[in-house]
């Protein structure tokens, strides 16, 4: 008869694992963070390419907007007749806060903000490429 210890035994062969097992397991964790680095960056410059194709168009909507409001009549009247100014200098600030294109403005200075917190992000994210790269 058998013992029953024996018939749960089993015999596993137990391989070594390779020497250079640790050095490939840290170069892979070094391949993955380059690969988040690059998604990053290209997560990044994708907008930032995007934003820097509107900027000219926003410039120009925004300098037409500037042009047809006829705020330049206002500034021109501020130089030539400047008592005329001083004495009506409240309805002149009211005259000149009317004709100000608002959405142009604001549209303009959005798509600037944004192009420059975005060339501050890519060129961050290529900084830290560089570095990490320049480590290994």
């Amino acid at each position: 008869m058998t013992d029953k210890s024996e018939l749960y035994m089993f015999e596993f062969d137990i391989k070594e694992p390779p020497n250079d097992l640790f050095l490939k397991i840290i170069a892979r964790i070094g391949r993955e963070k380059e690969i988040k680095q690059t998604r990053k960056l290209i997560l990044f410059a994708i907008p930032f390419v995007f934003s820097l194709i509107l900027l000219p168009f926003s410039w120009n909507y925004f300098w037409t907007e500037i042009k047809n409001s006829g705020i330049f009549y206002f500034f021109e009247t501020l130089f030539t007749n400047l008592s005329l100014v001083l004495t009506y200098w409240k309805d002149f600030v009211f005259a000149i806060l009317e004709s100000l294109p608002i959405l142009a403005i604001v549209a303009f200075i959005v798509n600037l903000l944004f192009s420059f917190s975005l060339a501050y992000l890519v060129f961050y994210q290529y900084q830290r490429k560089k570095i990490m790269l320049k480590g290994r």
